[in-house]
């Protein structure tokens, strides 16, 4: 059966555009643009990965045919002649596995028995694609474990990695996308997916293993801008999402007991800006209106808590926020002129909030001011400050957005700049590790320091690629060390030869030529049967 997360998978690593307009002739023209994958980032979300040569196609535009000659298989369970459907073809994007006349490693989905290949997936030869295994190397992580990766990367779609961002474990969970967090002060972290097939699971961290997984009782989950929170041991997990004013809607999901997976509650928010979830359970919800006050939920339950609302100052208006490392201040990107905060429009001020036991005091709010923030997105060269977050108890990272790029400036909570709108590649789910602030960027991993320097982690961000990587600092969890479950983690891909005549386990694996035969000999069947009906009845009314 088809995945939702292979349909994700496909949509980070190879991203298109497909536009369609219409021609001077009246008929329709198509551009196309694919996003160069890398094979080796395919294998993880895919069902059925086999090495083989075209031997016959069917040139349906709408959904082209392609019989294979099969020598290897990467994964899955493959006969010696497969067939394959352009489920997903689209001009320009393809699939074009015809144009091949050498073996081609060739990456589908199992359709209830259908071998089915997307448009814009690559398509290398074989040879390239040993080559490429051949060069994965070892995992070059040496430290404790600081952080959890989820995504699709060289056969993986699970890592954990070291204080520098380097790879010490990889595995593959069989799921390819989604979002996923560290149960605080345990060896435990939870990975979550949304949709129809919507699964949470808890990861055992020592081995990379999945403990638990079952599918999430609801199907109507957001992820976008999520934040994922996971107390409790791992008996409460909550999910914050949304963005406003673009997205005025916050939504906020608890669900509760691993084991039977049941949802606890569902709340939205149209006068929230954003929706910050900290690591205690305590749902901070960020005003949208001009003078509203900051609220809090008691994210077991998402219920007020009552003790946790408190004012903020005259015409504040709220972006976004975070909890610094020791759980002592909530710092809160705003504006304070009484001006309602609009999509493209940035922050001029660092609000922070004390905070005892995860819940706000009633003690005065410090307000800092930010040099030179810039007005909108359209700032030349400054953009709008929309995005904080803690490097360390006394920094802030505060990204700004610009029409074309990020600005990165690093502040104290003094209000000393530290540095000023440094260029930053779009990135995202900022972790705040003992070296400094580690991100997701261009399909890779990088740090962020406290003087503007970036440091490559593994994998290393590649220039415009696109791997959908979601990273999750790990919280006071115990000392432990990993162990993979296998003899080699590295050997993550393997290409095993498959013997000439093997069957295909699928019903549907028979080749063109004999699907034409049999057809064929079907209609004679047909025709034959209708013919000696149609003597019976000329006997019957006629008696000769």
């Amino acid at each position: 059966m088809i995945r939702r997360s292979k349909l994700l998978a496909l949509a980070a690593l190879a991203p298109l555009v497909c536009a369609a307009v219409l021609s001077l002739t009246g008929g329709t023209a198509y551009a196309c643009t694919c996003m160069p994958a890398n094979p080796l980032d395919m294998v993880a979300g895919s069902d059925v990965v086999f090495l083989g040569s075209v031997v016959s196609y069917n040139d349906n535009s709408s959904d082209p045919v392609w019989d294979l000659q099969i020598d290897r298989v990467v994964k899955g369970e493959v006969g010696s002649r497969e067939t394959v459907h352009g489920s997903e073809h689209l001009p320009g994007c393809g699939p074009y596995l015809d144009r091949f006349d050498q073996p081609i490693v060739v990456f589908t989905d199992d359709n209830d028995g259908r071998l089915e290949l997307g448009a814009c997936t690559p398509v290398p030869t074989a040879d390239e694609f040993v080559d490429l295994v051949a060069g994965i190397g070892p995992t070059s992580g040496a430290g404790p474990p600081a952080a959890i990766m989820a995504g699709t990367y060289l056969a993986s779609d699970l890592a954990l990695l070291d204080g520098m961002g380097r790879t010490i474990g990889r595995t593959s969970i069989g799921v390819g996308y989604g979002r996923v967090a560290h149960c605080v002060g345990t060896t435990t972290a939870v990975h979550v997916t949304s949709g129809p097939d919507g699964m949470i699971g808890l990861i055992d961290l020592e081995t990379l293993t999945i403990t638990d997984r079952v599918p999430l009782a609801t199907t109507n989950l957001p992820m976008f801008g999520a934040r994922l929170v996971c107390i409790d041991n791992g008996a409460t997990v909550i999910s914050a999402t949304g963005y406003g004013p673009e997205h005025p809607v916050v939504e906020i999901t608890s669900m509760a007991d691993p084991g039977g997976r049941s949802l606890v509650v569902q709340r939205s928010f149209d006068d929230v800006t954003r929706a910050i979830v900290h690591d205690t359970g305590t749902v901070f919800l960020l005003p949208m209106t001009v003078d509203a006050p900051l609220r809090t939920l008691d994210g077991r339950d998402l219920e007020p808590i009552a003790a946790g609302e408190l004012s903020l100052p005259a015409g504040t208006s709220t972006l976004d926020a975070d909890v610094s490392p020791d759980g002592s201040r909530l710092a809160i990107l705003a504006t304070v002129d009484g001006t309602p905060v609009e999509w493209d429009t940035g922050a001029t001020h660092v609000l922070v909030v004390q905070l005892v036991d995860g819940l706000p005091t009633q003690q005065p709010v410090d307000v800092v001011e930010l040099v030179d923030p810039g007005s909108t997105i359209f700032t030349p060269g400054r953009g709008a400050a929309m995005i904080i977050r803690w490097l360390d108890d006394d920094t802030w990272i505060i990204e700004s957005q610009t029409a074309t790029n990020n600005r990165i400036r690093v502040v104290t909570s003094a209000g000393e700049q530290l540095v000023d709108n440094v260029y930053a590649a779009w990135g995202r789910t900022y972790a705040a590790i003992p070296a400094g602030a580690l991100r997701t960027a261009h399909g890779g991993v990088e740090i962020f320091t406290a003087d503007g320097t970036t440091i490559d982690g593994d994998p290393a961000p590649v220039f415009g690629t696109g791997r959908g990587l979601w990273l999750a600092p790990l919280i006071d969890a115990p000392d432990f060390t990993y162990t993979p479950s296998t003899s080699d983690p590295n050997a993550a891909i393997t290409i095993t030869p498959v013997a000439a005549g093997t069957p295909s386990p699928r019903t549907s694996g028979l080749s063109m030529t004999t699907r034409v035969i049999l057809a064929a000999l079907g209609l004679a069947a047909v025709g034959a049967v209708s013919l000696m009906w149609k003597q019976r009845r000329y006997r019957l009314l006629y008696g000769e």
